[in-house]
């Protein structure tokens, strides 16, 4: 049918949806609303006025639309379609024909920003049309906007498109929790009571959308639909940033895919990357690596943590950091812990300690669980990321697999370089008393650090080793207690110290810079004058204003004392005792 200009005459409106385009045959008369005309205008910006009984010619989704061709001599529109023949119309005059493709290009470019009139228009379209066409299209800062950037609207046409229901709590969720808040952190979380279904419908719409920063969801399962909308998504998106996939039964073919699907897409603006939790293969880990190794802008934040990551990944992974130079000024954050074995004696000089070595920006390290030897970590570290390393997890680790006497100079250099740690992680770790007065030298020798809070606890469960500091290491605590100032936390519990604890205390007591200390797992005394002579003491540190503020005693039972509970003989401040009954 023959669009016709504008008429005079009033008709009753038609209502359209605001994703589908309709056209009819009868006596019909369809104008843009940009067009002068009396008639009412339905929710796509479309006037119709109906002159008898119409009927429904056709009716297609946006996205069936693949491309338009416009002709000057005679006016007419060609609609390419998905799943529909050419459609074919012809206008009464250029003038008609150019107000209606300008109408058709705004209602898609609502619904799908990112789209351009050069895609839209293919030929035979005169350029010369095209460009009145691009002259007369409102930019993106006049255009008016729509919350989360036209995601609800986007979200509707694919229900549309796909045949599922528009649902509202979707909706809800955007429009008061998400653009309120103005929170562009999408959580699949937020919608786990939905089906799978809804869910990457949800996801699709994230594809094509230009708020979300950020797709997480953790601790839950996804679907086949939802992964396979996630990797469309990573495959299109140019304005997401960060992808959070935790602990979600990802396997490595999901890997291999992703890895795949960022590959392909060189716009791509994925800075973060979670998958910690998933259970992840060699192969999946390699085509990632591979990906990481060539990617032309790097991540900074990295997290694999807890995916079974062997020797054979950790190499893969560590080339990828060496060979990528991007990597050097862009990766921030790394959290490679809970992988045991990744760095074993084959790894000492691999690739990870290369990338360590060389001046970096890592400002959040996690090896916690890896098999990784102290020494050859801090002495990659003591070359690379003393400026900017703020948080160290070396926790469940070996300290050395040799008996060098350099092992523990390493350990010294890197605290007495160090400019702003502020957390130091070495619970369960079989720490020599060499070892330990390296580290405390070392955090003497520093004098620009403060505010450290320092994790010795839990040596004796370190599976391997079953080993507590006891007398020894209590012994050189309490020499180099006191000189290191840039402790302000210290974490002990569960050595072992029994009746050194007497003396322990009193060094303790003499450090100006211990705001916290825990104790707890240390009390195992079995004489009783011993235990009262120790408690006593913590009492005394607790009355003093000069010395450590608070204390955890938690899992020492010294509540059940009689006569020398702390909290039951002395008045203390809110804060001052923290102890487990």
């Amino acid at each position: 049918e023959q669009v016709a200009g504008c008429s005079e005459g009033r008709g009753p409106r038609l209502p359209v949806r605001a994703c589908r385009l309709l056209f009819l045959v009868g006596a019909l008369l369809v104008t843009p609303a940009s067009w002068p005309s009396p008639m009412a205008q339905t929710l796509d910006g479309i006037s119709c006025e109906l002159r008898g009984t119409p009927q429904v010619d056709c009716t297609f989704s946006y996205l069936e639309v693949q491309a338009m061709a416009l002709q000057e001599t005679p006016p007419q529109v060609t609609f390419e379609l998905e799943s529909l023949p050419e459609l074919v119309l012809e206008f009464p005059g250029v003038g008609a024909l150019e107000q209606l493709a300008q109408h058709v290009a705004a209602a898609i470019k609502k619904v799908f920003p990112r789209s351009t009139l050069g895609k839209l228009f293919r030929r035979p379209t005169p350029p010369s049309m095209l460009a009145r066409l691009e002259r007369s299209s409102p930019s993106e800062a006049t255009s008016p906007s729509s919350p989360c950037g036209g995601f609800l609207e986007t979200y509707e046409a694919l229900c549309d498109y796909n045949g599922f229901p528009f649902r509202e709590e979707i909706q809800w969720d955007v429009d008061t929790i998400y653009h309120r808040q103005g929170c562009r952190h999408f959580s699949l979380g937020d919608f786990s009571h939905l089906g799978s279904r809804d869910l990457a419908l949800s996801v699709a719409a994230l594809s094509y959308n230009l708020w979300f920063r950020c797709l997480s969801c953790v601790d839950m399962k996804l679907s086949l639909e939802v992964l396979e909308q996630i990797l469309h998504m990573m495959s299109q998106s140019s304005h997401l940033e960060e992808l959070v996939l935790e602990t979600c039964g990802l396997k490595g073919d999901f890997v291999r895919r992703l890895a795949q699907a960022l590959a392909g897409h060189s716009s791509s603006g994925l800075r973060e990357l979670s998958l910690a939790g998933n259970l992840l293969d060699d192969r999946g880990m390699a085509a990632l690596s591979r990906h990481l190794e060539h990617r032309p802008g790097a991540l900074r934040k990295l997290s694999l943590a807890q995916t079974g990551l062997t020797q054979r990944g950790m190499r893969a992974l560590g080339r990828a950091l060496v060979s990528n130079v991007a990597f050097d000024s862009a990766l921030t954050y790394l959290d490679l812990s809970g992988n045991p074995g990744a760095l074993g004696a084959s790894e000492d000089n691999g690739g990870l300690y290369s990338f360590l070595s060389r001046p970096n920006v890592l400002t959040f390290l996690n090896l916690a669980g890896t098999d990784t030897a102290l020494d050859t970590l801090f002495s990659a570290l003591s070359r690379g990321c003393c400026a900017s390393l703020t948080h160290l997890d070396a926790s469940r680790n070996v300290f050395s697999r040799t008996k060098s006497r350099a092992a523990p100079a390493a350990l010294q250099l890197f605290l007495s370089r160090a400019g702003t740690l502020r957390h130091l992680g070495l619970a369960g770790c079989k720490l020599p008393p060499d070892a330990l007065r390296a580290l405390l030298e070392g955090l003497a020798l520093n004098t620009h650090m403060g505010d450290l809070h320092l994790d010795l606890s839990a040596c004796e469960h370190n599976p391997t080793f079953h080993l507590k500091l006891r007398s020894a290491g209590a012994q050189v605590i309490q020499d180099f207690v006191c000189d290191a100032g840039a402790v302000s936390s210290l974490d002990l519990s569960d050595n072992g110290f029994g009746s050194d604890m007497v003396t322990l205390v009193l060094a303790i007591g003499r450090s100006r810079s211990l705001q916290h200390v825990a104790l707890g797992r240390n009390f195992n005394v079995r004489c009783k004058e011993t235990l009262d002579d120790v408690l006593h003491r913590i009492v005394q540190l607790m009355q003093d204003d000069d010395c450590v503020s608070s204390r955890d005693h938690a899992g020492s039972s010294v509540n059940a004392h009689p006569v020398t509970d702390p909290s039951a003989s002395c008045s203390l401040k809110p804060c001052a005792l923290l102890a487990d009954s």
